[in-house]
């Protein structure tokens, strides 16, 4: 189970990192913007992804 919800949420932090790329794409004069606020993106995600891993290590 814990594979599982771990797999998931590497797939929901992937889908999310497509997603802004997409956006960033299509945007066209506003990329600087958006490129900035995906890599505040990325950095809240990764920091959600370590701090739930770190929550899931407490209970091996």
């Amino acid at each position: 189970m814990r594979k599982f919800t771990n797999i998931c949420g590497i797939a929901l932090a992937c889908l999310s990192i497509a997603g802004v790329s997409t956006v960033a794409i299509n945007s066209g004069l506003t990329i600087p913007t958006v490129a900035a606020a995906s890599r505040e993106n990325i950095d809240i995600a990764n920091r959600d992804i370590a701090n739930y891993l770190a929550n899931c290590q407490q209970y091996e």
